[in-house]
């Protein structure tokens, strides 16, 4: 231990001085946001379709014409055979 003068001596002398931290500034992310800049944009272009695409949807239009087609004939037939039943009444009667 050091004698009891020593500490005396060493109370009175003056702090070195400490340097504080300087107060941090604001990150620029809080205060100023990055925004980027306006970019031009770019045309959108036409997806290219795929030939296997093009033919299944080919094949999808032919047989919605083919049921279409059908479905004339089916309602054709049927008002034929109405005109049929009418003629036939017509004579009989």
């Amino acid at each position: 231990m050091a004698p009891k003068g020593d500490r005396q001596a060493r109370r009175e002398e003056p702090l070195p001085e400490v340097k504080l931290p300087s107060p941090k500034e604001p990150s620029l992310a809080t205060t100023q946001p990055h925004v980027a800049p306006a970019q031009a944009t770019k045309p959108k272009t036409k997806r290219a379709k795929s030939s296997a695409s093009n033919k299944r949807k080919q094949a999808q239009v032919e047989a919605a014409l083919e049921r279409a087609g059908k479905l004339e004939k089916r309602k054709t037939e049927v008002g034929n055979k109405k005109e049929m039943k009418k003629k036939v009444r017509q004579l009989w009667n």
